[in-house]
């Protein structure tokens, strides 16, 4: 039974996790086990489609809403959520992207996750949770809790020489599309700022605002050429030694109410 207060009709994962906490939620006892033999499939193959590790088809879509008892428009909506997943998965994945369903980047939303995982690109040789900590002004409870979930997540790994080591390819969300956990990560990120614009010499940031008079329809493409901006300058860093993670921010935001004659 959809809990229509909470679902992300978006995300096929969402349809799933609401399913069985709706399970749970009348029988505490009820397991992942019971609801995967439910489903029909293995409790380790589910586990992988609830964590984002393993993409649904559409025929084991199908499946699971005639054992869910979805009615036929419900049907309609999970297909079409499980084909956008894909065809936005496949579109990442070919510009070397990890792209992260919204369940998944639910769980990793804090500035922090991120972070971590950077940190990971410039320390070939990461042992220890407290050198993370300490570089990121972290308590190392959360340092250590951020990498297990990390772990779990098939983001990151503790290899055989005992060393934690980043396995994923940069990260990508959704876009354009209204999401809580993007939300809280990029007003997390704004604080942050906050407190460079303070903390940090002059020297070492570049904060400037632009003003731009321009015709809402042109909106899009100037995200278009934001987004294609912010991935050359990375590439562009990719030529030097890295030593310290930055964080870019780029802030593209109206300051007036919308025209009469727009509308």
């Amino acid at each position: 039974m959809l809990n229509r207060e909470v679902i992300d009709f978006r995300d096929p994962v969402d349809w799933l996790q609401n399913e069985y906490s709706w399970r749970k939620l009348k029988n505490p006892n009820y397991s992942q086990r019971a609801f995967a033999k439910l489903l029909g499939v293995g409790s380790g193959r589910l586990s992988e489609i609830l964590s984002g590790r393993r993409a649904m088809t559409k025929e084991l879509g199908r499946n699971f809403s005639e054992k869910l008892g979805y009615k036929k428009e419900e049907q309609k909506l999970f297909l079409k959520a499980i084909e956008s997943s894909r065809a936005e998965n496949k579109k990442c994945t070919e510009k070397d992207f990890k792209y992260l369903q919204e369940s998944s980047f639910k769980e990793i939303c804090d500035w922090y996750y991120l972070a971590i995982l950077n940190i990971m690109t410039i320390s070939e040789k990461l042992s220890e949770p407290e050198g993370v900590a300490r570089r990121l002004g972290l308590d190392i409870t959360i340092t250590k809790n951020a990498i297990k979930k990390l772990i779990g997540l098939g983001l990151v790994e503790f290899d055989k020489g005992g060393y934690y080591r980043r396995t994923s390819k940069p990260i990508s969300t959704t876009k354009d599309i209204p999401s809580e956990a993007i939300r809280v990560f990029q007003q997390q990120i704004l604080e942050k700022a906050q407190q460079a614009i303070v903390t940090v010499p002059a020297e070492k940031r570049d904060f400037s605002t632009s003003f731009v008079r321009l015709n809402p329809r042109s909106i899009n493409k100037i995200k278009d050429a934001i987004e294609v901006s912010r991935r050359e300058l990375a590439s562009t860093c990719k030529s030097s030694k890295k030593t310290e993670i930055y964080a870019l921010n780029i802030q593209f935001f109206p300051l007036t109410q919308e025209s009469t004659h727009d509308r």
